[in-house]
C-alpha cells in the first residue's frame, strides 16, 4: 500500500511541477487571437520539453523555466543570498534542486513508513536547503570576519611600499585565503567595468554583513576626500578589530555551556523517540494508529522546535 501510494504520490508531484513549469513558459502566449490559437514561442518551449532525451537537459530547461517563474524580488533576493554563500547557482537551479530534495524525501519516506511521516520528511527536506544556504552564508561571513585584520594587515603594508590603492589590493587578492580573496577581486573586475571603487568595496561590506569592513570603506572613502596617510588609519582599524575578535572570542567561550546545551535538550527527545520505535516499534505504534497520536506528535514537534530556538536566542551572544 506504501509502496503504490508513495509512488503515485511522486509522479503526480512531479507531473504538476513539470506542468506548473511548462505552463509558466507560455504565460505570454497571445490569448486575444481566441480560442485554440497557441502563440509559436509557446510551441517551441513545450517542443524542447518533448526533445530533452538528457537528465542534464531536463535540468537546464527546468531551471529556465523556474527562473522565469519566480517573482522579481524574490528572485534578487536568492540571488544576493547565492551570492553571499559563495555558489554558482542561479535562482532557477536553487529552486529545481530544493524541489527535487523535498520530492525525494518524500518518496523514500512514504515507501518505507507512511504517507503522513513522507509528507513531514519531503517538508523537512524543503527546509533543509533553506537551513544550508543559511548556514553556509553565516560560515562565509565569519571567514571573512575572520580574516579581515591580516587583510588590511595586507593592504597597508603594500600601501608603505609605494603602491596605489588599487595595486594594494590586488596583492589581497592574490594573497588572501578564500572567501577574502574572491570578494577582493571581484570589487577589482567591477571597478574595471567602470563602477566606483568605493561602491565596490561598499558592496563586499553588505555581502559580508560586516560592520567592521563597512568602518575601513568609510575610512578609505574619507581618506581619498581629504587625504592622509591611508596606511596609519588602516593599522588604527586593524588594532580595532583585533580588540573586537578578541571580546568575541571570549564572550563565545563563556557563552559556549548555554549553546551546548541548547544542543542537547534540542536532540534528545527526538534521538530518544527513534531509538526507541527502531528497537520497540509495537510500543511507539499507538502514536501512528489514532488522530490524538498524531495530534501530540505535532504538538511535541513545535514545543520542541520553539523551546530550541528559545534557548538559541537566549545563548546567542550580540554585539
Amino acid at each position: 500500500m506504501n509502496l503504490t501510494l508513495g509512488a503515485g504520490l511522486f509522479l503526480m508531484a512531479i507531473a504538476v511541477l513539470i506542468f506548473t513549469l511548462r505552463a509558466s513558459g507560455g504565460a505570454g502566449a497571445n490569448s486575444a487571437v481566441g480560442a485554440g490559437v497557441v502563440d509559436m514561442a509557446d510551441k517551441e518551449q513545450k517542443q524542447r520539453y518533448f526533445n530533452a532525451t538528457s537528465v542534464r537537459e531536463i535540468h537546464r530547461l527546468l531551471s529556465d523555466a523556474a527562473e522565469k517563474r519566480i517573482a522579481g524580488n524574490r528572485r534578487r533576493g536568492l540571488a544576493l543570498r547565492l551570492e553571499q554563500a559563495g555558489s554558482q547557482m542561479k535562482p532557477g537551479e536553487w529552486v529545481v534542486l530544493d524541489t527535487g530534495t523535498a520530492l525525494g524525501a518524500l518518496l523514500v519516506v512514504t515507501l518505507l513508513l507512511n504517507i503522513l511521516v513522507g509528507i513531514v520528511a519531503g517538508l523537512f527536506g524543503f527546509l533543509f536547503q533553506h537551513f544550508w544556504l543559511k548556514r553556509r552564508v553565516n560560515k562565509r561571513q565569519q571567514h571573512f570576519g575572520g580574516q579581515l585584520a591580516e587583510a588590511l594587515q595586507l593592504l597597508a603594508g603594500s600601501l608603505r611600499a609605494g603602491q596605489s590603492l588599487a595595486q594594494a589590493l590586488t596583492n589581497v587578492a592574490n594573497d588572501a585565503p578564500s572567501p577574502s580573496a574572491e570578494e577582493y577581486r571581484r570589487a577589482l573586475t567591477e571597478t574595471r567595468l567602470g563602477r566606483d571603487l568605493t561602491d565596490a568595496l561598499y558592496a563586499i561590506a553588505e555581502r559580508m554583513h560586516s560592520e567592521d569592513f563597512e568602518w575601513v570603506v568609510g575610512a578609505i572613502d574619507i581618506n581619498r576626500t581629504t587625504g592622509g596617510d591611508l596606511a596609519v588609519i588602516l593599522d588604527r582599524v586593524t588594532e580595532t578589530i583585533r580588540q573586537r575578535d578578541r571580546l568575541r572570542g571570549q564572550v563565545r567561550t563563556l557563552s559556549a555551556e548555554g549553546r551546548l546545551s541548547g544542543w542537547v535538550v534540542g536532540m534528545l527527545p527526538p534521538g530518544v523517540f527513534g531509538f526507541v520505535y527502531m528497537t520497540n516499534r509495537e510500543y511507539m505504534a499507538t502514536f501512528f494508529q489514532s488522530s490524538l497520536g498524531y495530534l501530540l506528535l505535532c504538538g511535541a514537534a513545535v514545543l520542541l522546535v520553539v523551546g530550541a530556538l528559545w534557548l538559541r536566542k537566549i545563548a546567542k551572544p550580540v554585539f
